[in-house]
């Protein structure tokens, strides 16, 4: 066979290689997402009565809201700048095992970066603007 006809094959082995790995990191971003969104109501929903009492003194929704996402935001802040760091340390050996790829690839770092920036702010919204309908009677009640 052909030189062309051999990297055709290995480029087939890559790609079946790379549907387990899409897979699993569309499984580990929903993860991520479904983790982020329950963290997020939880820490709202013990913060009810706070946000109740902010409210009633004349705090804003946006207020509200910012000290919602502002923490979420800051925890996927430091887990996509780690996340960098580990990939820069193994991104060699990313490079000698699959055909094609570089090193660092910064149309794949823009695209997973921007990918968990998006996934985080989702992940935070529904909490957040939960947090912003707070009636202060209600919250001030509520045990």
């Amino acid at each position: 066979t052909s030189a062309r006809a051999q990297l055709r094959q290995l480029a087939a082995q890559e790609r079946v290689l790379a549907k387990p790995g899409t897979t699993l990191a569309v499984l580990a971003l929903g993860l991520a997402i479904a983790g982020t969104y329950a963290v997020v109501t939880r820490r709202v929903l013990e913060r009810t009565r706070e946000f109740g009492i902010r409210l009633a003194l004349g705090a804003t929704g946006a207020d509200i809201a910012g000290t919602v996402l502002r923490p979420a935001l800051t925890t996927g802040a430091v887990g996509i700048i780690l996340g960098l760091g580990l990939y820069a340390a193994v991104s060699r050996v990313i490079e000698s095992r699959v055909y094609g790829l570089e090193a660092l690839d910064p149309a794949s770092l823009v695209g997973a970066v921007s990918a968990l920036l998006v996934a985080t702010v989702l992940a935070a919204y529904l909490p957040a603007r939960r947090a912003t309908r707070v009636q202060p009677a209600v919250a001030l009640t509520r045990e």
